[in-house]
């Protein structure tokens, strides 16, 4: 298509548009009337679909009011039109056009900046509300409206926002995941929420809001994402599509629980218990399921207490002492008979077992240099020994009863516990040991600076020994056999168990130095909970690390 043709397409388009619109108006109770014009606006919509290969042409498009005319007509009473306009707008759309490397960005935004100026993007989800998806063109409707609003977001993220904050994109979203039969339309509407709540932290906290939907119904976001997570509880997907939109599902609750509030909510709504069911059952879902206690235990005391209350901490040592987190290879799935989903496994749970150690250990004050415990072998919370006078930690008793259950995990079966968290300690090490050698090379010939090298080091290795490093200091303080045994371990493996307490007074340091760049996370944020609670993890670390070191 030249200018010429994109022209005269255009005019001939709003002829048909008039035409039609006429003839609705003489004869509005005979459809025999204004029929064929309508099927006449159809074949001019299709006839655009060529614009598609000349994306140096939206800035002319847009300057003949073309994209106007294609965009008031997802308004048109006959929802077959509004098709073939959603059908033309996805085709102008396209990521392989939007984002080609030959297409001049300057044109592709033309066309999306008119999309969003002219109401586009709320004309595309209100036009959701009266189809039908039992028809099958219908159906297609919505499947490219969907694919609109994914291409724009690829092209301009920042559209999440605007998209979740002017139209119901999400109620619609949250409800459509719950339809119990799988098809390519709940597939793409996982995709599409966990885009939505990926890229915007907004976006995230939105989600455990109370959302509106088109009939003006309020529904809590939160609840509809877990219910649409729960249907996998025992059921596994039926094929890689379904798989990856289980995957979709559990992405965004992920995202949406990075946000303190949502951690609150979900509690509120025993999430970490509806978890803790469906890490029980190992079925497909059970590995999402792990990634998302990782980020719902992960600073939260109430969501720990709960995990453990309702059974949790039988269900995360399996994957935790490498035993596999599914049932069976169907339960797996295609992703998570690798060798890969097999190490995420055991590096999530070491995850969740340190967030439950921080998060339920009491913090010592601010004067306090003892190690948050008496070591004592562990005595159940109403016979342990208080420390002395001025430095005990204040402790919640079911915080106390749940950390009281955690450390015996790791007195049973001749400690066996400890001994495999001994040895994921020096695994890390090891671990750590190459990355540093191979980004020794690295900052020599000036391929790494020091704050990518630090990231390295954290992937590398050190992240897993901060958190083994944790669950090793919180171990050894409140129990005596374990300590021995964790002491026996490091002897035989010659390794001084100082480097312990150096790893914990490390991580202690970083989070010292985050909150020091960081105004809303410092010590003037005096009164901010997540400040507090950060202030409380770097005094657990320390007094740790004064025990080992």
């Amino acid at each position: 298509m030249d200018a010429d043709g994109l022209a005269a397409g255009v005019l001939a388009l709003e002829r048909a548009i008039t035409k039609n619109a006429r003839l609705r108006a003489r004869h509005p109770d005979d459809p025999t009337q204004f029929v064929a014009s309508e099927i006449d606006v159809d074949d001019k919509l299709e006839a655009l679909q060529a614009l598609a290969a000349s994306p140096e042409l939206y800035p002319r498009f847009v300057e003949l009011n073309g994209l106007r005319s294609v965009l008031g007509l997802l308004a048109h009473e006959n929802a077959d039109v509004s098709i073939s306009a959603v059908k033309l707008l996805a085709e102008l759309s396209d990521s392989d056009v939007l984002i080609a490397p030959e297409t001049e960005a300057a044109d592709a935004e033309a066309l999306v900046a008119e999309l969003v100026k002219r109401e586009g993007l709320e004309l595309l989800v209100q036009n959701l509300q009266r189809l039908n998806e039992d028809e099958d063109e219908e159906s297609t409707g919505v499947h490219l409206t969907l694919k609109i609003c994914e291409n724009l977001l690829e092209f301009r993220p920042e559209l999440a926002l605007t998209l979740t904050s002017k139209t119901h994109i999400l109620s619609f979203l949250l409800e459509r995941v719950n339809a119990k039969a799988f098809d390519d339309n709940k597939f793409y509407a996982a995709e599409v929420l966990a885009l939505l709540v990926q890229t915007d932290q907004e976006n995230a906290l939105r989600v455990g809001d109370e959302l509106t939907n088109f009939k003006g119904e309020a529904k809590s976001g939160f609840e509809q994402l877990l219910t649409a997570c729960a249907r996998y509880r025992k059921a596994d997907p039926a094929g890689v599509d379904e798989e990856e939109c289980v995957e979709n599902l559990f992405n965004a609750l992920c995202a949406a629980l990075l946000r303190p509030l949502n951690k609150q909510r979900f509690h509120d709504i025993e999430g970490p218990a509806l978890l803790a069911r469906t890490l029980k059952e190992r079925r497909f879902a059970a590995g999402a399921a792990l990634r998302a206690t990782d980020f719902a235990l992960q600073g939260h005391a109430g969501n720990s207490v709960q995990f453990v209350e309702q059974g949790g901490l039988k269900v995360i040592f399996p994957p935790f002492m490498g035993r596999g987190l599914y049932k069976d290879k169907k339960a797996a799935g295609s992703a998570g008979r690798s060798g890969d989903a097999r190490r995420m496994a055991v590096e999530h749970a070491v995850s969740v077992v340190s967030n439950l150690v921080l998060a339920l250990s009491p913090a010592p004050p601010v004067e306090a240099e003892g190690g948050g415990g008496n070591g004592e072998d562990n005595e159940p919370p109403a016979k342990r020994a208080k420390v002395e006078e001025g430095t005990a930690p204040v402790e919640n008793p079911a915080h106390d009863v749940a950390i009281f259950r955690l450390v015996h995990k790791f007195m049973e079966k001749n400690f066996e516990k400890v001994d495999r968290l001994c040895e994921l300690f020096f695994k890390a090490e090891a671990q750590l040991k190459e990355t540093e050698r191979r980004l020794a090379r690295s900052l020599e010939q000036g391929l790494e600076d020091e704050e990518g090298a630090e990231s390295e080091r954290l992937a590398g290795g050190l992240g897993q020994m901060q958190q083994l490093s944790v669950v090793l200091g919180a171990v050894y303080v409140r129990s005596s056999s374990c300590r021995r045994q964790i002491q026996a371990k490091f002897h035989q493996e010659q390794r001084p168990l100082g480097m312990v307490g150096d790893v914990l007074e490390h991580y202690a340091a970083q989070l010292a130095e985050a909150a020091a760049t960081d105004p809303s996370a410092g010590a003037n944020a005096k009164g901010d909970p997540e400040a507090e609670a950060a202030a409380a993890t770097r005094r657990k670390l320390l007094a740790w690390a004064s025990v080992l070191g």
